[in-house]
């Protein structure tokens, strides 16, 4: 698994703190993270969030294409 990716746990995903643009997001310290679901978009995440899409593939280099992010990716937002 690549590095850039954020692994998850099942017992972190329980205690996840709400819903996102469609899925959960929770606080690691000062970091957010917000896992992909289904029919996302990087703008939809990013205007939920009040940033930019360009500050989140800057702080997620897995994200090359911003017309493309992967369902279960884990993306930091802040």
């Amino acid at each position: 698994m690549s590095e850039d990716i954020k692994k998850v746990s099942d017992e972190q995903m329980e205690y996840a703190v709400g819903a996102g643009a469609n899925g959960p997001y929770w606080w690691d310290g000062n970091v957010m993270y917000y896992r992909v679901v289904f029919n996302d978009t990087l703008s939809e995440i990013a205007m939920r969030f009040g940033t930019s899409m360009y500050s989140i593939m800057n702080l997620n280099p897995i994200i090359t294409n911003p017309d493309f992010i992967k369902e279960g990716w884990v993306l930091r937002i802040f």
